[in-house]
């Protein structure tokens, strides 16, 4: 009974179902799963997909941070920095920060930049006399005065010949003060208004100069002081009628005719006047843009 109950303890029970077992079954691994259940092995794809999500997303964070008080930073660095008209900040160094760069773009190539070189004041020996030469720089300064001179001496000359053919000997001071005083400052003022200060400016050209020069010598520094001593001493000339009275209807020819030997005389000042005011306004240019030390 005992064997024969060790036997029965020993035996392992059978299946529910009377079925017997014919064999041992598959390992777990290999069993089908069940319709109702995902896969194990899912399960184990899924979690480092949702772990990945939640651990990196903080760490790609911090470096956006970073960039961006970076960028903050070195805006306020490009701003505080001073720049000049001819640099741009394009170009970068090594570390990363922007530096500027000088930028040669030819001219005209944009409208702000045109318009910047129209509103600039160019580098001129009127704002810089100290490295001009002493010979330039008295040309610069006292240029206007010189021009003034030589139209004062013309007044000077045109008065004598104009009393001569008139042959007017009353008051000379009224007629030589007038005549060497207003030509010398007209033509000194309208010359430094005409030529100097567009030139300071950098708006005029080397062809301007010139002829802007010459036209002050030609109007202001030989013709207005003749006209004047014309009026003046033709004044005189008919008070004290040292000529005849002009004709009636022929006044302009009977003027013209006495004055004639008096303005063919002044015409050398006149040639004089024109090439010294167009020399002046040459050299007045080329000092401005080329200074000399």
């Amino acid at each position: 009974m005992n064997e024969g109950g060790r036997e029965d303890g020993g035996a392992q029970p059978s299946p529910p179902g009377g079925g017997t077992s014919a064999g041992p079954g598959p390992p777990a691994n290999e069993r089908s799963p069940s319709a109702g259940s995902p896969a194990p092995a899912r399960r184990i794809r899924a979690r480092p997909l949702a772990k990945s999500r939640h651990v990196t997303a903080p760490k790609m964070a911090a470096p956006t941070r970073r960039r961006g008080a970076e960028a903050a930073a070195q805006g306020l660095e490009t701003q505080r920095a001073p720049t000049a008209p001819h640099l741009s900040a394009s170009a970068a160094s090594p570390s990363g920060r922007e530096m500027t760069t000088p930028s040669h773009t030819p001219p005209g190539s944009s409208v702000v930049d045109a318009a910047f070189g129209r509103l600039r004041i160019p580098h001129t020996a009127g704002a810089d006399l100290g490295r001009l030469n002493p010979r330039d720089r008295r040309l610069y300064a006292y240029g206007p005065l010189y021009l003034g001179s030589t139209a004062a001496v013309c007044g000077v000359l045109a008065n004598y010949l104009l009393r001569r053919n008139m042959k007017v000997t009353q008051r000379p001071l009224k007629t030589y003060a007038p005549l060497a005083v207003i030509p010398f400052l007209s033509t000194a003022v309208v010359y430094r208004l005409l030529v100097v200060e567009p030139l300071n400016a950098g708006d005029l050209t080397q062809e301007q100069c010139v002829l802007r020069g010459g036209f002050c010598g030609l109007t202001l520094g030989a013709g207005y002081p003749t006209a004047l001593a014309f009026l003046k001493n033709g004044r005189l000339a008919v008070k004290y009628e040292t000529v005849p009275p002009p004709p009636r209807g022929r006044a302009i020819l009977y003027w013209a005719m006495l004055c004639h030997p008096a303005c063919k005389l002044m015409s050398l000042s006149v040639v004089v006047q024109l090439f010294f005011g167009g020399l002046l306004g040459y050299r007045h240019h080329e000092i401005s843009r080329n200074p000399r030390g």
